[in-house]
Parts: structure tokens; sequence; C-alpha cells
């Protein structure tokens, strides 16, 4: 269904200015459920599992990589963790 928002968004866009502002809206909400499926795809759940098991795991998951990500990127702002590119 994101594909055909984008799709009608393009074509409101272009042919009808004054549908600038639902244009956006419409390009925001196909990107998150473009952003949405593809990590479905990517961390193999499906919804059927995600009904069977429900939304408290893949919060406290996000939760933990929010957490983890900021922990690293506070260390290597800190300069305790050096990158190095050569």
């Amino acid at each position: 269904w994101f594909i055909s928002l984008f799709v009608l968004a393009t074509i409101l866009n272009a042919y009808f200015p004054a549908f600038e502002h639902p244009a956006k809206w419409l390009f925001t909400l196909g990107r998150l459920g473009l952003t949405a499926t593809l990590f479905l795809i990517g961390s193999g759940i499906s919804r059927a599992t995600l009904k069977e098991v429900g939304w408290r795991p893949l919060l406290l998951g996000g939760l933990l990589w929010l957490g983890v990500g900021l922990t690293s990127l506070y260390f290597i702002r800190m300069g305790f963790i050096a990158l190095k590119f050569d």
C-alpha cells in the first residue's frame, strides 16, 4: 500500500499544486510504511508472529538498541573508544 501512496503523492504533487501539503503527508506515510515493512522483512518477523507475541518485545528490543547506540556514541565522543580510519 505504501507504493500506491508514493505514486498518488507524486501525481498529486506534479499535477495539482494545491495538494502540496497532502502530498507531503502521503510521502511521509509511505516512507514510514516502507521502513516498517523492510524492518519486519529483515528481522524475519511476520504479522502473525507480531500479533502472537505482542508489541512489548519489539519495544524492548528497540529501546535496548537505542540505549546501546547512545552509550556507544557517548564513549566515542568522550574518547574512551577511538575510531581509526586508515
